[in-house]
C-alpha cells in the first residue's frame, strides 16, 4: 500500500486483500454488509466511525498526513 493513497483507498485495498468475506468483516466491524459492498464498489463513502471500526478489524492504523492546524479566532474583540 502506498503512503500517498487516500485512507478510503487503503481500506478498500486491505478489504480486497483480506481473506474474510464481506459478511465476516461486517460482523466483526459492526458495519452493515451492504454499506461495505457499496463502499467497495466506490458507490458510497464510510462514516468516520465505520472507517475506524473497519480499519481496526483489518489491522490498519490510519494517521493524518500532518497535524491539524489550530482554528483561527473568528470573533472580533469587543470595542469600548
Amino acid at each position: 500500500m502506498s503512503s500517498a493513497m487516500k485512507p478510503s483507498d487503503t481500506i478498500r485495498e486491505a478489504m480486497q486483500a483480506d481473506s474474510r468475506s464481506l459478511n465476516q468483516l461486517a460482523r466483526e466491524s459492526g458495519v452493515n454488509v451492504s454499506t461495505l459492498c457499496r463502499f467497495g464498489q466506490r458507490k458510497r463513502a464510510l462514516s468516520q466511525a465505520a472507517s475506524d471500526a473497519l480499519a481496526a478489524v483489518l489491522g490498519l492504523e490510519l494517521q493524518p498526513k500532518r497535524p491539524a492546524r489550530a482554528k483561527k479566532r473568528t470573533s472580533k474583540p469587543k470595542g469600548r
